[in-house]
């Protein structure tokens, strides 16, 4: 064995410390993934590309106006509770958007450009043409495999419901809401194709009674906020 390694070029030395651990790695995530444990082909959670936050805090202090940051939309202030809902998107996010530098993205290019390169030496190829032909399989393969993951997280997020999508939908009140924007309310409606069960608040003086329609006119954290339909 040692004597095989020593007889190898150098070239062949490098890229077989290349193949050999990447390869190992490879097949360690693999198995992992297959028990829910790897890094997952649709998240990456070293990924930074985008972030998107719904939540509400307590804001400890009265608020009079709004506040105009930049990349910041949908600021809404509760004056009574001093609840605020926030929504934080970074305006060229796409959470389904093509990710190259995933874990299983590097891993196969590695994989792939290094026991391409090794085949391509072995055949007789000079070591230079040998690489280039290895670096284009691996980026292939790179490329290949963030557009089979982009797929996968479409395929995901087109499943999964999403309370965005009802802005601007109507609804009918199935709990009676109470008036400024008390909580306690609830509608129903159709997001999806899928008739779903939510909660509500309004920002008029008066209350909703069950079974009247209503407008979705905004979104705080899970919570719809609705008007009467005129």
């Amino acid at each position: 064995m040692l004597a095989w390694w020593d007889a190898l070029p150098s070239i062949l030395k490098v890229l077989y410390c290349v193949a050999i651990p990447s390869t190992l790695i490879f097949l360690l995530d693999t198995i992992l993934m297959l028990f829910g444990l790897g890094d997952g082909a649709a998240a990456n959670p070293s990924d930074t590309s985008g972030l998107d936050l719904d939540g509400h805090f307590d804001a400890g202090f009265d608020v009079d106006s709004g506040v105009d940051l930049p990349d910041v939309h949908d600021i809404h202030v509760d004056h009574a509770d001093h609840d605020v809902g926030y929504d934080v998107q970074h305006p060229g996010d796409d959470s389904a958007g093509l990710k190259l530098f995933t874990l299983q993205g590097i891993l196969i290019f590695l994989v792939l450009f290094s026991w391409i390169s090794i085949a391509a030496i072995s055949t007789g190829l000079n070591a230079f043409p040998a690489i280039v032909i290895g670096l284009l399989v691996g980026v292939a393969a790179l490329y290949g495999t963030a557009k089979l993951f982009q797929f996968f997280r479409r395929m995901q997020e087109n499943g999964a419901l999403s309370i965005r999508n009802a802005l601007g939908q109507t609804a009918t009140v199935y709990i009676p809401i109470p008036p400024d924007k008390r909580r306690g309310g609830k509608v129903t409606l159709t997001i999806q194709g899928s008739f779903t069960e939510l909660d509500a608040i309004t920002e008029g003086t008066s209350s909703l009674p069950t079974g009247m329609a209503v407008t979705v006119i905004d979104i705080q954290g899970d919570t719809l906020v609705v008007e009467p339909m005129e």
